[in-house]
């Protein structure tokens, strides 16, 4: 089918798959091969995320990440940080989960891709989130969940289900399972007190790094001006500044903004803001945490540097390839925040957004 074919229906609002125009054999191409097919998708036929799923698919059971990466987790952080590629982790770690539940689905009932209808990967993501709520995930209880998921994603092919009714589903499936946790008493007694001393940890770092600047090394300009030139200015004021819980002015397919745990500012001035320096921290106090969520890795986009800030105890669990190389890590040990590896400054990054948003936050 020619490119011209494709475009008209594009153009005609017709969802139609490209997995056959870029796909190569999956068994046998090499990881070169394959990522340049990832790219071409990228390129020309986004809303194909089946096919992204089928070439991601190849690359963790071919194990094709190796050496240079320990896990596909891995890989796939360090590929969306390259904001050449328009991927973001939140919506390449959907593709992924939404692409597993449409291929069992496939596998169960006999079913070819090009049979079915468009579903999009957020849908078979609520669905499975929905049902796994639901039902629950033991396995006397697997059958009943695999005969829900495939009734709710053949309702989804012939169109009776909706993108929002998806959602809905699983707001409520999740509220279900939530009183029950709470009817449960006793059982949740640790879960609470883990959240309790994970809270009370994440809040110490918060205020480490708001108020210690030696990580940033003695090659940072902080200052910019001498102690009589600033006292004689009082416009001039918070060098280094940290701003809790800084929400990008972002929204796109994720539904929601994104928002660093800290943004740290450096050569900041009440004068001229817009002339500082950024520093998104990420913190994490739990290893199972730190691997659950990775959207962190999309603040690349929006700020100077981007760090992750973590106890030693949770970094000596973490391995250095499963965080990107542009990512730089920072340590807190006995009250102290010291550096473990420098961050990369990303020049492409879209920081006048984030710099506008900040000169309102400080007026």
């Amino acid at each position: 089918m020619s490119e011209e074919i494709l475009k008209d229906k594009i153009n005609s609002g017709k969802q139609f798959y490209f997995s056959q125009s870029f796909l190569v054999d999956l068994d046998k191409a090499s990881y070169e091969e394959i990522l340049e097919s990832i790219n071409q998708i990228q390129i020309k036929a986004q809303q194909d995320w089946y096919a992204l799923y089928q070439l991601f698919n190849a690359i963790e059971r071919r194990e094709l990440y190796l050496p240079q990466f320990k896990s596909m987790t891995a890989w796939l952080n360090n590929y969306c940080a390259d904001k050449r590629h328009g991927l973001s982790v939140d919506r390449a770690f959907i593709i992924k989960r939404a692409g597993k539940v449409l291929t069992d689905f496939m596998n169960r009932n006999n079913l070819d891709y090009k049979e079915l209808n468009y579903i999009p990967p957020q849908t078979l993501t609520n669905i499975d989130k929905a049902v796994r709520c639901e039902i629950g995930i033991s396995q006397d209880k697997e059958k009943d969940l695999k005969i829900r998921r495939d009734e709710l994603i053949q309702k989804a092919n012939t169109g009776n289900l909706s993108r929002d009714e998806s959602v809905r589903l699983y707001k409520r499936a999740r509220y279900q399972k939530k009183r029950e946790k709470e009817l449960e008493g006793g059982n949740n007694r640790e879960d609470r007190e883990k959240i309790k001393r994970n809270t009370a940890m994440a809040d110490e770092l918060k205020s480490a790094i708001c108020n210690h600047w030696s990580w940033l090394g003695e090659k940072q300009k902080r200052w910019g001006r001498s102690n009589f030139e600033r006292k004689k200015d009082n416009r001039i004021r918070d060098y280094y500044r940290g701003i809790e819980e800084f929400a990008f002015s972002v929204t796109g397919e994720e539904h929601g903004r994104k928002q660093a745990d800290v943004l740290i500012c450096e050569n900041l001035t009440s004068r001229n803001p817009v002339e500082a320096t950024t520093h998104a921290i990420e913190i994490k106090v739990d290893v199972d945490d730190f691997r659950r969520d990775t959207k962190y890795v999309d603040y690349l986009n929006y700020v100077d540097y981007l760090w992750l800030f973590a106890p030693n105890t949770v970094l000596d669990q973490i391995d250095s390839s499963e965080i990107p190389d542009r990512i730089g890590v920072l340590g807190y040990k006995e009250g102290s925040v010291y550096k473990v590896r420098d961050a990369l400054e990303n020049e492409e990054a879209d920081v006048e957004g984030t710099l506008r948003r900040l000169a309102v936050h400080l007026h």
